[in-house]
């Protein structure tokens, strides 16, 4: 690692004597012609936009029912982030609760942090103790989505559509 040897004050100090901004993006006051395409490159990309603290806020969970058997797996479960619609779907052998806490610690958890509601269908993986022991420890809220209000869990089924569809 490379320690700077001028102390902390001395951009402000030639600043305040020559008027000249460092050449840091950090410290850098940017001229009106370059803020659209700075901001664009910044919010426009595929993983652009402002979503701070709320971009684990809430993910849906859900097991795409059985498909032929392929390399010992018949059941994929498809996590996805209601906010940057992110999709994680991982093929597994079976569809039970150990399944399901495992999934939601290596996959969700360990990388993109504890959201603060998980929610899911209310099938027997998801509606067990375990499965609320994991969601109590971490401090998240579980929601069930009920069959006559489809919207609720409507991004994961959209997901689980576009994935069947590959």
């Amino acid at each position: 690692m490379l320690l700077e040897k001028t102390p902390w004050y001395a951009h402000i100090a030639n600043y305040l004597i020559t008027g000249e901004v460092p050449n840091q993006i950090i410290r850098k006051c940017v001229v009106e012609e370059e803020q659209q395409g700075i901001l664009s490159h910044y919010h426009e990309n595929a993983c652009g936009g402002h979503f701070a603290s709320q971009k684990t806020a809430m993910k849906g969970i859900d097991f795409m029912r059985p498909f032929p058997m392929s390399f010992g797996n018949s059941y994929i479960l498809v996590g996805v982030d209601y906010v940057s619609k992110w999709v994680e779907a991982i093929p597994y052998k079976h569809n039970d609760h150990r399944v399901v806490l495992k999934f939601l610690k290596e996959n969700i958890f360990s990388r993109f942090g504890v959201p603060k509601a998980i929610i899911n269908d209310g099938g027997t993986h998801f509606c067990n103790r375990p499965f609320e022991t994991l969601l109590a420890q971490y401090g998240v809220k579980h929601k069930v989505a009920t069959p006559y209000h489809p919207q609720t869990f409507g991004q994961v089924e959209l997901a689980n559509r576009e994935t069947r569809t590959y």
